[in-house]
């Protein structure tokens, strides 16, 4: 005959999920991680320290409740982000220039390509115009693109291969339109 198994008692439960830290515990232990953060949105030197204590700076006044460690470093991640983004479009030259001056012949397009670029963008999908925009006029990384949009970077590469492809469907009828008597 076969003795039976023993059973285990459990006498408490173990935490799901671990608590979310004090702010200032917080600050010491995920410093690496927001500077690291800071570094691949492409923020270097002191700025990395700036972004970070700001950053901590807004936790401590943050009335947010955070249901658990994960949440937590969920929103350091996001503010991070935002700070990030933030800071480079301060920092990024604006050049009107170009804007202002007389188009030249080889790189202008007449008020009706013009119309059509408008026509074909706005007839992209939200997502597929966020990406062309902050791929092509923001000039955004895949990463930080994929990041800002909560998207994966595979995802965010498909949505600006299909925008872009879109655009050269429209335009190339457009161009059809525009040779035929």
């Amino acid at each position: 005959m076969s003795t039976p198994a023993p059973i285990l008692r459990i006498t408490s439960a173990p935490a799901v999920a671990e608590a979310p830290l004090p702010p200032a515990r917080c600050a010491e232990k995920d410093r690496p991680l927001v500077l690291a953060w800071a570094r691949a949105h492409g923020i270097r030197g002191d700025r990395c320290d700036d972004v970070a204590q700001e950053a901590f700076l807004r936790l401590v006044n943050s009335s947010a409740v955070f249901p658990c460690r994960a949440a937590q470093v969920a929103w350091l991640r996001r503010v991070t982000s935002n700070l990030c983004v933030d800071f480079l479009r301060l920092t990024r030259p604006l050049d009107l220039s170009s804007e202002l001056a007389a188009p030249r012949s080889s790189a202008s397009i007449s008020p009706d390509e013009r119309r059509a670029l408008t026509t074909a963008i706005q007839a992209l999908t939200e997502m597929q115009r966020l990406v062309l925009v902050a791929k092509a006029v923001e000039e955004l990384t895949f990463a930080a693109l994929a990041d800002e949009l909560g998207i994966s970077i595979p995802t965010a590469k498909t949505h600006y291969r299909r925008a872009i492809e879109a655009l050269r469907l429209r335009l190339h009828e457009f161009d059809l339109q525009e040779q035929s008597p």
